[in-house]
């Protein structure tokens, strides 16, 4: 499954192609992955592309009307190609945009996803996830406030990307604490970095 850094690497891949491009056409040749793909992802054509952006594992493709929502699964990749290229075995969804490319998502196992999410809404997808590890929300306290009522050995590993959305697999609990203070009294400011695994 592709790490959330291949993942940003994916978005950083993409976005210069697509970004401030009009959506001229959605063609979806498989409407069975992981979830089905909604007839709403079609509502992007016509819209322009205002940001691309990651959250966690997924792909955000932003539009004035809504977000057309990716996810890669285990075996998906996304390739921008003239729109007159032939298509290969696996290519599940297309977005055609007003500057002759496509963005295609290629899945083989159809473990990835294409979801919509209007404007104002936020999908279900992202109401477990916690915040970006490398932002500003993602503290010492609320790393505190969410290991509340879990229980856990002092020398095993916390898994903090159960209260974040990726970059560390794990990391011992105390390289997140200050030295000297404990798991059961409140952390003071985190001193490590988060890094991809």
């Amino acid at each position: 499954m592709p790490e959330l850094p291949e993942v940003e690497v994916s978005r950083l891949g993409i976005e210069p192609h697509i970004l401030n491009q009009g959506v001229s056409k959605v063609i979806v040749h498989q409407r069975q992955l992981r979830w089905p793909v909604p007839e709403q992802v079609s509502l992007l054509e016509g819209q322009v592309i205002s940001a691309v952006k990651r959250r966690a594992k997924y792909l955000l493709l932003e539009s004035p009307l809504g977000t057309a929502i990716l996810h890669l699964g285990m075996s998906g990749n996304l390739r921008v190609v003239a729109q007159d290229t032939p298509l290969k075995k696996h290519d599940h969804i297309e977005f055609h945009f007003a500057n002759g490319l496509a963005l295609r998502l290629n899945d083989p196992r159809r473990f990835g996803a294409c979801l919509w999410q209007g404007t104002s809404e936020e999908h279900s997808v992202f109401a477990k996830l916690g915040p970006e590890p490398l932002t500003e929300v993602f503290t010492a306290e609320h790393l505190y406030a969410a290991s509340r009522g879990k229980r856990w050995q002092s020398n095993s590993s916390l898994w903090i990307t159960m209260w974040s959305s990726g970059w560390v697999i794990s990391m011992p609990m105390n390289l997140c604490l200050r030295p000297g203070s404990t798991l059961n009294g409140k952390p003071e400011k985190c001193h490590c970095s988060a890094t991809s695994v």
